[in-house]
């Protein structure tokens, strides 16, 4: 090998190391945030989660504002990324982009329970409002958007003439804001099929012709 491949391959590992220790700091300030909330989040606990020397974060971030903005930075592009993706594969079928933003929202990995117990903290603190409202705000409006096209779409041969899909679309995102504040309170398990189950029954009541309503609604269901 020339000394000139050598160093681009040098170059190449150092790089992928790099990009290895900025991700792992994110998720270790995901972890922090989680288990301190975001004002007992500091450039040393973050360090000690991500197993690095403080220098290290500040190597890759500069300042503890920095690093806060990224994280929150990163979850609105990978929620948005992952969104855009289910709308593309869904090829338009309203019920199809409805299960598939479902599973998104129960994603294991896309919304955990960290990284929902991340986006509550930065949402819930003054100090921090201002990050969420930066990078979050956006795909929050995608999101609410997505759902109220999808509602309008199942009204036209839902089977229900008096249902406002704009209301039903507004009521199925607090569903699921209840659904994420009960699993991350450790209020109840609540696993991704029984999820869509209860959604499933809310929209029966608006779109009967495309979901349909447990025999025992409360039973059925287990609330």
């Amino acid at each position: 090998m020339t000394p000139k491949a050598k160093r681009r391959t040098a170059g190449r590992r150092d790089r992928a190391s790099y990009d290895r220790t900025h991700t792992r700091i994110i998720e270790a300030t995901i972890d922090s945030i989680v288990k301190l909330g975001l004002s007992g989040t500091t450039v040393q606990t973050i360090a000690d989660e991500a197993g690095v020397s403080t220098a290290a974060v500040i190597k890759h971030f500069k300042t503890k504002d920095r690093l806060l903005d990224a994280v929150i930075a990163s979850l609105a592009e990978e929620f948005e990324t992952a969104r855009r993706r289910a709308a593309a594969e869904a090829g338009g079928d309203p019920v199809k982009s409805l299960d598939l933003l479902l599973d998104l929202s129960f994603h294991p990995d896309m919304t955990s329970d960290r990284r929902i117990g991340a986006w509550y903290a930065y949402s819930g603190e003054v100090t921090s409002r201002r990050y969420f409202e930066k990078h979050m705000r956006a795909a929050d409006e995608a999101f609410e958007r997505q759902v109220r096209s999808i509602c309008r779409t199942l009204a036209k041969t839902g089977g229900n003439p008096a249902a406002d899909p704009d209301a039903v679309a507004i009521g199925l995102i607090g569903v699921l804001e209840w659904l994420w504040q009960a699993r991350l309170l450790g209020r109840r398990k609540v696993q991704p099929a029984w999820a869509k189950k209860v959604i499933h029954a809310y929209l029966a009541g608006a779109f009967p012709n495309h979901f349909a309503m447990p025999a025992r609604r409360g039973r059925a269901l287990g609330i």
